[in-house]
């Protein structure tokens, strides 16, 4: 009928997305206008339920440290799941910063070898790109060089020519990363560059948040 799974489920639910779907927009939104009252909220609307708490712990990682007990429940789902769909993106985008270095190193070769197969799927493609982008972050705010230009190198050849937005964020970890390990000169004009994408673009918070990372990087390395 070529309708994928996803239409149908919305043309079902008489327009709207699936629960989680929702749900974890509703996450992404608050975490970047950094409403944590609304990220509170969904973790105690979430967290007794079977399904739910996943998506509470999700939304806790979001305003605070999640727990060694909570950080291996994410793992054991997420390690348990043969293939990663959105609902499993989601999660690990959400909480890369929150594991321990080995869990972190271990969950990130499931992803590598889980998601590959949607890469040229729209919708998985950019789930995909958030939880690279998270990684990449994570990896070089914990001095682990290796591991993210590995990823970077890794990841660069998926990017899409027509995805501003994924290859605008790509430049400026890049240029993170060459100022943390490598040339600070190289990777100060990359991070500029991007940040003044952003800027004539008139996206606002995502200008906001970068100018933060590579404010607090220079303050790091002065």
């Amino acid at each position: 009928m070529n309708v994928t799974l996803h239409e149908y489920s919305y043309l079902l639910n008489n327009g709207t997305n699936d629960y989680f779907i929702e749900i974890f927009e509703e996450i992404d939104r608050a975490f970047y206008l950094e409403d944590k009252s609304t990220l509170k909220q969904i973790y105690d609307d979430n967290i007794i339920y079977p399904e739910g708490c996943y998506y509470a712990l999700c939304a806790k990682a979001c305003y605070t440290a999640l727990e060694k007990e909570e950080q291996e429940k994410i793992a054991d789902l997420l390690i348990g799941t043969e293939y990663w769909g959105a609902k499993e993106l989601w999660i690990f985008t959400d909480t890369i910063d929150q594991l321990s270095n080995p869990l972190l190193l271990s969950l990130l070769n499931e992803f590598l070898a889980k998601s590959n197969y949607f890469h040229r799927i729209v919708d998985y493609n950019r789930l995909i790109t958030q939880a690279i982008n998270t990684a990449v972050l994570t990896l070089i705010n914990r001095n682990m060089g290796k591991e993210a230009k590995m990823v970077l190198d890794k990841t660069a050849q998926d990017l899409w020519e027509v995805d501003l937005f994924s290859r605008n964020v790509h430049l400026f970890l890049l240029g993170l990363w060459l100022y943390s390990f490598s040339n600070q000169t190289n990777g100060e004009e990359k991070m500029k560059h991007s940040i003044q994408i952003f800027n004539m673009l008139g996206s606002t918070h995502l200008e906001n948040k970068y100018q933060k990372i590579y404010d607090t990087t220079l303050k790091k390395h002065a």
